[in-house]
């Protein structure tokens, strides 16, 4: 019975995990700038889209107030104003990694690993 009630608890587990990932949204090519609020980086769209980005996946050389991304993700929407972003990939223009220093010009981020692209 203790088996029997585990195994159903998995499933159940497992079926909500997997209609639970289907909500988002996905987000190609937002042009944003990072801003932070409150101890927090967020990506502010430099279009008005309705929402501020609670980025998850933001590479620590990215978190400079101001700066411009192009990003590639998955949007989630948290609260009317803001939404979380798992974020797939995000790149800045090549003139703006020269100005900074910035070592990386792109990243790509699977859910296991975190991929660097240096042009």
């Amino acid at each position: 019975m203790k088996k029997m009630f585990t195994l159903i608890t998995i499933c159940f587990l497992s079926f909500g995990a997997a209609f639970a990932s289907g909500k988002g949204k996905a987000i190609s090519s937002l042009k944003a700038r990072v801003q932070q609020v409150g101890g927090a980086y967020v990506l502010v769209p430099t279009e008005y889209c309705g929402y501020n980005f609670s980025p998850i996946g933001l590479p620590d050389e990215y978190q400079v107030e101001g700066l411009t991304v192009t990003v590639d993700g998955i949007s989630y929407q948290e609260r009317k104003t803001n939404a979380d972003l798992e974020i797939h990939k995000i790149a800045v223009d090549k003139d703006v990694m020269d100005q900074l220093a910035l070592r990386n010009i792109a990243y790509i981020i699977k859910s296991t690993s975190k991929q660097v692209l240096n042009y």
